[in-house]
């Protein structure tokens, strides 16, 4: 018979895990219980690493080109301009804080109040959260519509998947995705007043 999942977990703790999101590190599932919410949330979490939301990025900037040049419309092409700013903007913010603050995440088994700055802990805030907060800051800015719920929705997605997959305490993708709200809607409407 399998073990509770809490005890599951408290064994994976005390070995160590790799907090990566892959391979031996991973939290167990014991018998699937959880199975079809953890796949949904390995899968939102791969949706929000960089180079996922770079390559979105880079698909709808050559998407916004191809549209400028058939139509002369520069929504699409300035929207991701702004959103990769925001993006990079965002995560040098991000991994200044997290070497501030040092917080260890919950897999690691510490407690929600371990801070300890410029070490390896490095769970506030999630820049999962604030990386994909930040570009759909700057579309929900730059759109009206279903776009705004489109973008927010995937995000806080992205963000809750943190949560449930153990990388993160909620406080941690509440603050990440403040900071990438704020980068982006600044970065956007700064934009926009320039170009009056």
């Amino acid at each position: 018979r399998a073990p509770p999942l809490n005890e599951a977990r408290a064994g994976q703790r005390g070995r160590g895990g790799d907090r990566s999101g892959g391979g031996a590190g991973e939290l167990p599932n014991p018998g699937g219980e959880l199975g079809g919410g953890r796949d949904v949330a390995h899968g939102a979490t791969r949706a929000g690493d960089g180079w996922v939301v770079v390559g979105v990025n880079g698909a709808l900037l050559t998407l916004g080109l191809l549209q400028e040049q058939a139509q002369g419309e520069t929504r699409l092409r300035d929207a991701s301009l702004i959103a990769m700013e925001a993006h990079v903007f965002t995560a040098l913010l991000t991994s200044g804080f997290k070497r501030i603050t040092g917080r260890a995440p919950p897999d690691a088994g510490q407690g929600a109040h371990h801070f300890d700055p410029f070490t390896r802990d490095d769970a506030f805030p999630s820049g999962h959260a604030s990386g994909v907060f930040a570009v759909a800051a700057v579309f929900a800015d730059r759109y009206a519509g279903p776009v705004p719920v489109l973008a927010y929705g995937a995000a806080g997605l992205v963000a809750v998947s943190r949560v449930v997959l153990d990388r993160h305490w909620a406080s941690d993708v509440v603050a990440g995705a403040a900071l990438g709200i704020a980068v982006g809607r600044g970065l956007s409407r700064r934009h926009a007043q320039n170009r009056r």
